[in-house]
Formats: structure tokens, C-alpha cells, sequence
């Protein structure tokens, strides 16, 4: 199978609408017809508080790029106020139309692969970059410039997705949340399906006949971008070439993954597969990542203690509710989303367990207040109903269908219907607009404490301020989880208050862990891959639910009035600390500038705490 055919060269990924090169006014290169795929309509340049970011407006649709950019530094105030951030953090943030249904995802993250001592025989695990900055290491660093991208959907493609979304704070702060490292990289799949290396992780495997006796643990491959060169590809057959002239190995195990633990026993199940990445690795030339049979000589060529583990965890783990968790340093496990018999490539263990019995119980409450007030509406204007649905009173006035009674009636009875939509749609907004009176204290009974970082965005239709009335009680840093907290102040993170760390953190050398362009790549791969077929969806951060939920419910549509200012200038002007174009300096250069945090991640660099 062909490698540009499965779209998986990263371990998180999205697939995204083809769409044509943007040519600048004033100059052309690579980086700029990788990155945009349509006009943009305005970029900034944000320096605020200990963050730098690119924000691009590709494309807007209903103030969508407006309303990420308005709550996307009171996200970032959330986030300082919970973690120390001693030194600052890159990230590129993109609005765009999408085919594909996800309201937010992280793509790109950058690791540095570090180990706790400096014996080389201690296995590495891969440290988020963004986190990476913030901790004590032995040696100085040659950062890369960005620590994640964060890709937003306009809706303007799916409407539906937005209707009844209070804001998009808490989208943000999920996605920055899975850019701090809440994310894995090993994959399970199939080891006998004849497929080769490049399809390692591609799919999901949520259907009722998957076999899990055939799916093992994979690392994940790695490959080496270089986007000059891959901007060079002119087809499809090319970008296989490119890739495989690419391939620099696996990936080790995260942090994040380092601290997995059964829940019924706490063992850690990673501990004895530290060297995965290096075990499994037995590809000695390009010729060998198209060779179908090499997926199962390499697991062959593993000793028997490794294939055993890599076999179990999968099935004892992966396809079973609540089995695996995260053990933070207090002794706490935070449960893991998983699903019984199926994995989801977006949803799977990359987010805390989420009650779907309670969630649907939630939905279905909600529906129950509708219903409610829908009966009230009948039995208000129960004589109309009878009266117009009375098939006996109807065949005998409209016997003569052509009658002067017959039209009148049909006309009173159009009219009927006409008053009750309009009361209808009116009473179904004026539920929205009122939900959280209704729902009150029962929130508390359908959502956990971690709900922010839940796989599926069920509260979307509840405020900031809502939420932290009811949870801001529990959270010792309101909508951000106990157990969210734990994980990262576990993984290195430390807490906003609290002192720093004088762990030292080696960076392991003999690792490579190239800069992460998946967001171009997808570009490129949409751009020459038209007719090629593509997964239905491979990203592991996207937000809504997938065939292993239950949970099905249409809310009514919320008109949302829009906002033709968003475009000038103005609404940028108080903007805390930033560093700006003029409004017609960015429309006509949309340039994307590989400069922009060349002085910034120096200074970085130079300012990190360095002990031998």
C-alpha cells in the first residue's frame, strides 16, 4: 500500500481540503505556499505574557476567526495562572474552512528526548518541547521554533458543529493542554494484514470485526522534513520518495506514556519496553519501508519477553473500559479514555475517561426539558390541535376538496401551523438561551472534574462562568481538572505557586527527534493526492464523538449575530505587549515567517537554567 494513500507520517495528524497556492505580493518562497492553502484574510505577530504566537486568519466564516483570537489570550491567562511558565512558548494558531468535522486539534508538537541521569543505558522518553523549556538540563539546547500548532475549524462547511457553543475558551485551553505533552505516540494495530512499515497507525479499529488477538503495540515511525524539498514534489509518487529518503526511525515513549498503569493493579505496563523505538527497528535501507512482510519481521526479530507485552497491552488495555490509567507522583490514577473492543485513533488514551452512561444521561435530560415545555405548548393550544388533526372533521368538511368551507378550513389550518413553528423555534431559543437554569446543580451528577479535557465537547453549550461555579468549588485552578494538573505536574510541569524542580534532565543525545511540519505536509499531500484515498480521519485530537459513542442528540439552532468590524485593526488595539503589522502590511506580504522567534528562542536558549 502506498504511504501518500494512508496520509499518516506523524503520529497526529488531520486531513485537510485540497486547495490552491497563494501567490504574495512581494515575494514567493516555499514556507508560504506550504502554509496557506487559500487567501488570507490577516495574520498577527503575539507577544503576551511568556507566550509568542502566529495567528493566522486563513479563512473566516461567521466571526470565527475574530472569536478565537478575542478569547485565545484570556485562555492563556487561564493557563499561566495554573502552570509556571519560566520561559516563553511558541506556538502557530490557524482558523480554516475543513471538510472533516472537528472543532479544534493539535498538530506539530516538537519533543526532546531526555532521560534522568546521564546513563546512556536508561532508556530516553520524549519530553514535550514547550516543557522541556521550563526544566533544568544539563547541557544548552538548540530549540525549535515552534512547540505546537493549534488548528481551528471556521464551520463554514459544518454550521451544525458550532450551534450552541458558548465560547471557545475552554476548546483552547484543551488544545494548549495537549501541546503540554497530554498526548501518545504508540499506536496499537494489526501485525498480519500485510500492510508495510507506512501504515503503522493509520486507521482506527473501531470495528465490531476487528481481530484484537492480531493487534500489537507499535512505535511509531519518524521522518525528517525538510520543506524546501518536499515543496519540490510535483506528484503524488514523488512525496512517497520524499518520505522514505526521510524515514530517521521510531519514536521512543513519551513521558505521558512512561506513567500508564493497569487501574486494577497499578503496574506500570511501559517499564520494561523502554528501548522499543531501537528493539523494533530493523529496517536497513528505504527498499525495506515497502516491504509488506518487514512490519512482522521486525516484531519477530523482538525477544519474547517484549513481543508478549507489546501483544497484551492492546487487548487488556486498549479495547477494555477503564482499564489503563495515568499514576501521578501523589499515588492517584487518573482513568484513561478507552473503549470496550475499540480504539480510536482521536480519542483513545490521549484524554481522561469520560462517563459515557452519564453523558448520555445528561443529553437525554436535556431533551426531557424540551419535551417538557413542547407539551405545555400542546395542551395551551389543545382545542387547535384536535380540531386540526381530526381526520373524521377533515373528511367531512373537505369531502369537496375544491368547497369554499374546505379552503377556508385549509388556510386557518396552514396559518395554525405557521403560529406554532414560529413558537416552536421561539420556545427552543428561549430553552438555549436559559439551559444552564434548567440543568443547575445536576451538572455536578453528569461531568467529572477533568471535563475540560473530555474527548467529546458536551458542555460547549454551558459558560465559562457556569462551569466554574459549579467546579471552581472542586479545582484548586477552577476549569482546569485536579487530576489535568496532576498528570502535567507529574510529567514535569510545575504548579503556579509552587517552587521549581532542581531535577537535572540529560538530554539524550544518540536520539533524533526532527522538527514536526505535519500541518504542511497535509498541505502538500491535498494539494498532489486529490484522487487519492484518504482515512476518514486520523487526527488524534479532534473533538466529537466517535463510532464507539452512544451518544446521539440534536440541540436547537442558535442564530448568532455577526460582526463586520473584526477585520480592521481596531479591535486589536489593546492588546497587551504585542508586536504588530499594519493591517495592510500582512494582508499583502502573508509571508510565513521563519524569522519571527529567531531573537526569542536565543535569548531562550541562553537563559535556560543550566547544571552540570
Amino acid at each position: 500500500m502506498r504511504f501518500s494513500s494512508i496520509l499518516f507520517f506523524l503520529a497526529i495528524f488531520t486531513n485537510v481540503a485540497k486547495s490552491g497556492i497563494i501567490k504574495c505580493k512581494n515575494k514567493s518562497n516555499s514556507f508560504d505556499q506550504l502554509a496557506f492553502g487559500n487567501e488570507v484574510e490577516f495574520k498577527k505577530r503575539i507577544k503576551y505574557k511568556n507566550f509568542r504566537y502566529n495567528f493566522y486568519c486563513l479563512e473566516d466564516f461567521d466571526n470565527m476567526c475574530y472569536e478565537i483570537k478575542n478569547n485565545l489570550n484570556d485562555a492563556l491567562d487561564i493557563i499561566s495562572s495554573t502552570f509556571e511558565i519560566y520561559n516563553p512558548i511558541n506556538f502557530d494558531a490557524y482558523v480554516k474552512s475543513d471538510k472533516d468535522e472537528f472543532i479544534a486539534y493539535n498538530i506539530d508538537s516538537n519533543f526532546v528526548a531526555l532521560r534522568t541521569s546521564n546513563d546512556t543505558n536508561e532508556p530516553p522518553y520524549l519530553y514535550p518541547q514547550a516543557l522541556v523549556k521550563q526544566l533544568n538540563l544539563n547541557t544548552e539546547y538548540n530549540f525549535k521554533k515552534r512547540d505546537f500548532t493549534l488548528v481551528f475549524n471556521n464551520f463554514k462547511n459544518n454550521p451544525e458543529i458550532r450551534v450552541g457553543m458558548k465560547d471557545t475558551i475552554r476548546t483552547i485551553i484543551h488544545e494548549i493542554i495537549h501541546g503540554f505533552g497530554f498526548m501518545n505516540l504508540e499506536s496499537p494495530d494489526y501485525l498480519n494484514d500485510g500492510n508495510n512499515i507506512f501504515n503503522i497507525g493509520s486507521s482506527d479499529l473501531m470495528d465490531e470485526n476487528t481481530n484484537i488477538n492480531d493487534v500489537i503495540l507499535f512505535p511509531t515511525p519518524l521522518y525528517r522534513m525538510d520543506l524546501e524539498l518536499l515543496n519540490k514534489a510535483k506528484t503524488c509518487e514523488e512525496l512517497d520518495v520524499f518520505i522514505a529518503n526521510n524515514f530517521v526511525g521510531f519514536t521512543p515513549l513519551t513521558v505521558y506514556e512512561k506513567n500508564f498503569v493497569s487501574t486494577r493493579t497499578k503496574q506500570k505496563l511501559f517499564k520494561d519496553i523502554g528501548h522499543l523505538h531501537n528493539d523494533f527497528n530493523c529496517i536497513h535501507d528505504t527498499s525495506d519501508l515497502f516491504d509488506d512482510k518487514k512490519k512482522l519481521d521486525c516484531y519477530e526479530n523482538l525477544n519474547p519477553q517484549t513481543q508478549q507485552i507489546i501483544s497484551e497491552i492492546p487487548s487488556k488495555y486498549y479495547f477494555e473500559k477503564d482499564t489503563l490509567g495515568f499514576l501521578t507522583n501523589n499515588g492517584t490514577i487518573i482513568p484513561l479514555q478507552t473503549f470496550d473492543k475499540g480504539y480510536s485513533s482521536s480519542s483513545s488514551i490521549c484524554h481522561p475517561s469520560m462517563d459515557d452512561e452519564k453523558i448520555n444521561q445528561y443529553l437525554e435530560f436535556k431533551k426531557n426539558i424540551t419535551k417538557v415545555e413542547l407539551d405545555k405548548l400542546e395542551k395551551l393550544y389543545k382545542e387547535e390541535f384536535e380540531k386540526y388533526n381530526n381526520k373524521e372533521l377533515i373528511k367531512e368538511i373537505c369531502h369537496d376538496s375544491t368547497s369554499e368551507k374546505c379552503i377556508q378550513f385549509n388556510e386557518e389550518s396552514k396559518k395554525f401551523k405557521e403560529k406554532i413553528q414560529i413558537e416552536v423555534e421561539a420556545l427552543e431559543k428561549d430553552i438555549f438561551s436559559n439551559i444552564e437554569t434548567y440543568i443547575g446543580d445536576k451538572i455536578n451528577d453528569y461531568f467529572g472534574e477533568d471535563f475540560i479535557m473530555y474527548y467529546s465537547g458536551y458542555d460547549t453549550d454551558l459558560s465559562n462562568e457556569f462551569m466554574l461555579e459549579h467546579f471552581g468549588k472542586i479545582n484548586r485552578h477552577g476549569l482546569i481538572g485536579n487530576g489535568i494538573v496532576d498528570i502535567l505536574k507529574t510529567m514535569g510541569w510545575t504548579e503556579k505557586g509552587k517552587p521549581k524542580s532542581n531535577d537535572i534532565y540529560y538530554v539524550a543525545e544518540d536520539v533524533e527527534y526532527p522538527e514536526q511540519f505535519g500541518y504542511f505536509w497535509n498541505q502538500k499531500i491535498n494539494e498532489l493526492c486529490e484522487n487519492e484515498e484518504f482515512p476518514t480521519e486520523t487526527s488524534t485530537i479532534s473533538e466529537y464523538p466517535t463510532e464507539a459513542s452512544t451518544i446521539s442528540y440534536e440541540y436547537p439552532t442558535e442564530i448568532v449575530d455577526g460582526d463586520d468590524d473584526y477585520l480592521s485593526n481596531s479591535y486589536f488595539d489593546n492588546e497587551v505587549n504585542r508586536e504588530t503589522l499594519t493591517f495592510d502590511e500582512e494582508v499583502s506580504a502573508l509571508a510565513f515567517d521563519e524569522s519571527i522567534f529567531d531573537v526569542e528562542i536565543e535569548k531562550q536558549n541562553n537563559n535556560m537554567t543550566l547544571l552540570q
